[in-house]
């Protein structure tokens, strides 16, 4: 959107929590780096109604989620019985995370039906961490400059897990991935460990997209 009807600048997580939960707030701005504390899972079930909402730094400035070994997840409850479903941004804003089993936004507890209705949209965005993007039946964009350094344990599924994965027109995306070191190739679980892409559910021309103009560099180990 051009203009916001309710944003609202948070410098800690539980302003962002509060905010984020709050079906009337189309833009969240940090005024501050964003520490996620608290318990390990972040649900927003009942208050995060589905919406289009916009996450982003305050003008001229930059700043960090961490997410350590922290992550949110969306759920049914929020969409349930409606067509709207979530169109979250997240426009110049770092983040970081060290969970290896998670991405810092969750989606595989929304139903395929819902989360294919679902947008999230990285839009000058640096990401340091394992999962960029778990979410399977999402649909995810990625716009301006992103770079996305993520480290592949055997526990983790990909790098970005989507519905659709589509670069912006004239984006200009790095997607670095690399093994660690203790990357265990003989496990049965987990088999899409050493995936940089994956696309679930969609086997339609949208699955994947590289806009006209767009640069996208895979890089591997």
């Amino acid at each position: 959107p051009g203009t916001f009807k309710n944003p609202i600048q948070v410098s800690n997580w539980d302003q962002f929590d509060a905010a984020f939960r709050d079906k009337n707030v189309d833009q969240i701005v940090l005024n501050n780096d964003i520490d996620v504390t608290g318990g390990r899972n972040k649900v927003f079930d009942n208050r995060g109604i589905s919406r289009t909402v916009e996450i982003t730094s305050t003008e001229n400035n930059r700043y960090t989620m961490n997410f350590g070994n922290h992550f949110m997840s969306l759920w049914d409850n929020a969409q349930n019985g409606s067509d709207q479903g979530w169109n979250i941004i997240i426009k110049n804003v770092d983040i970081k995370s060290t969970d290896d089993t998670y991405s810092p936004i969750f989606t595989r507890d929304v139903s395929v039906k819902n989360s294919k209705k679902d947008t999230i949209i990285y839009d000058n965005v640096n990401f340091d961490g394992h999962q960029f993007s778990r979410t399977d039946a999402a649909n995810i964009v990625l716009a301006g400059t992103v770079n996305i350094n993520s480290v592949l344990e055997s526990g983790d599924y990909a790098a970005i897990d989507a519905y659709s994965f589509k670069v912006a027109d004239g984006a200009n995306v790095t997607l670095n991935v690399r093994e660690d070191s203790k990357f265990n190739h003989n496990t049965t679980e987990y088999r899409w460990g050493n995936t940089g892409v994956r696309t679930w559910y969609n086997d339609g021309n949208d699955a994947v997209v590289i806009g006209s103009g767009a640069t996208f560099r895979f890089n591997s180990n």
